[in-house]
């Protein structure tokens, strides 16, 4: 096994902790690595390292997790990493589960789209904020990303005033998108103090500064100055931020904490072109990619399908639902000090059942007690299948894991396998703080098994 790949049972953060020098990586074939291909290097030149470009964890349908480097993209949309090896990796995109986690956005005001874009926006110059809101379009400028014309159906929600710290800021966002729940039909304005405005938001921002909003009570003049937050109606392809309408190929992390949703990603000279549904194109250097999610064909996240059962055994009489995408408290996905877009949060004693239709090879995920149980809660996670009309088996069991601790891959093989249930047992002190994540949770399949 090349240096640097996950061991059975090896955390899969120590992959990532231990290579303080990036591994080199053996001569390996095209056909062993299957959407991994190794490009031959330019006569014999060292594969492009940007000294600027962060280290991140690469996991890959039907790979394990290694570190790796984003290096750029090929004329044909595949993605280029430096796995410490003589030439760069050539990725399938389908194939990508994730390279790295996001970069936090540390801007006072967030733009969200419904296909799961996150835009920090450019700072207000002299009082005038850099962005307006039209009947039909909205026209932004994001922080190191220029000018872009987005058209009003794009627009989820916007954060204004928000606190530095990530957790806080996205605690901020998802109330705002849950009081818009309780009004779907209304456009809101939320006041600095906690007071709410709905109605018809017919313009904001750019001078004179003021969110005008046609409400019950006529006409509102509302100055920025007072205003938090901004949600807008949910029309046709919204959604409560956590899942796009119709998901993008790839999720693009910025160094600035913006997100971009990508249809597809391309060279375009020393550039990397980004095609967004909602944006057009964007052109950013490599460099400033410091991390991707991937939707392809090669994966299917858990938290995107519906299960056909789940059970709560309370430790006393506290009963714990699961979470999609986020921990069981509703926060973030938090793992050592860095978040994590995809998974299934999960309290003890739990299980979780899903039905399998054959299309898939494999389950993988990984383990961890969320980072809100701050050092605390101690779970056993267990993998169990089923094939039709037969017993139940233990495929997979985690030992025990605690708050602080190394996260832990799991990887099945699903051969014969109609069910898949992901189990949470206590461990340690009952099930106080037992905040389980199943980060990156997914049946994958390799590029090679995809239909035509």
């Amino acid at each position: 096994m090349p240096n640097g790949y996950l061991r059975a049972g090896r955390s899969a953060t120590a992959a990532v902790r231990d290579a303080a020098t990036p591994p080199r990586l053996a001569a390996l074939s095209s056909r062993r690595f299957g959407p991994l291909v190794l490009l031959l290097a330019v006569a014999g030149a060292a594969p492009g390292v940007n000294a600027d470009q962060p280290w991140g964890e690469l996991v890959v349908a039907g790979r394990p997790a290694a570190p790796a480097q984003f290096l750029g993209c090929t004329g044909d949309g595949s993605l280029r990493f430096d796995a410490g090896g003589d030439a760069p990796l050539a990725v399938d995109a389908d194939a990508l589960v994730r390279w790295s986690t996001p970069a936090a956005s540390r801007g006072s005001e967030d733009l969200y789209l419904t296909d799961g874009s996150r835009i920090r926006l450019a700072p207000a110059w002299a009082g005038n904020r850099g962005w307006t809101v039209g009947a039909d379009v909205a026209s932004i400028t994001g922080h190191q990303l220029g000018d872009f014309q987005v058209p009003r159906e794009r627009l989820l929600a916007m954060g204004l005033k928000l606190p530095p710290n990530e957790v806080e800021r996205r605690r901020r966002i998802d109330e705002l998108l849950r009081r818009q729940s309780e009004h779907p039909a209304s456009d809101l304005l939320v006041l600095d103090n906690g007071d709410l405005l709905a109605g018809e938001l017919k313009e904001a921002g750019g001078p004179p500064q003021v969110a005008v909003l046609h409400s019950e009570i006529g006409r509102l003049e509302v100055p920025l100055a007072r205003v938090s937050g901004i949600a807008l109606a949910k029309g046709a392809g919204a959604n409560t931020g956590t899942q796009p309408p119709r998901v993008p190929r790839i999720l693009v992390g910025l160094g600035n904490g913006s997100l971009i949703a990508a249809d597809s990603m391309a060279a375009d000279g020393e550039r990397v072109l980004l095609r967004s549904r909602s944006l057009g194109e964007v052109r950013v250097a490599a460099e400033e990619i410091t991390s991707l999610q991937g939707f392809g064909e090669c994966c299917e996240y858990l938290s995107q399908a519906t299960p056909i059962g789940y059970k709560h055994t309370p430790y006393l009489e506290l009963p714990w639902s699961f979470t999609s995408d986020r921990n069981v408290l509703g926060g973030l996905l938090r793992v050592g000090g860095k978040t994590y877009l995809k998974g299934l949060g999960l309290h003890s004693a739990s299980e979780i059942t899903y039905a399998l239709d054959g299309r898939f090879d494999t389950f993988a995920a990984t383990i961890a007690v969320d980072d809100a149980a701050e050092g605390g809660g101690s779970i056993i996670a267990r993998v169990l299948l089923q094939q039709d009309g037969g017993a139940w088996r233990e495929a997979f069991a985690s030992g025990v894991l605690r708050g602080g601790g190394a996260a832990v891959a799991a990887s099945v093989p699903l051969a014969g396998a109609a069910r898949l249930k992901l189990v949470v047992d206590y461990a340690d002190r009952g099930d106080e703080r037992d905040y389980a994540d199943w980060l990156d949770a997914r049946l994958e399949r390799t590029a090679d098994d995809r239909s035509p």
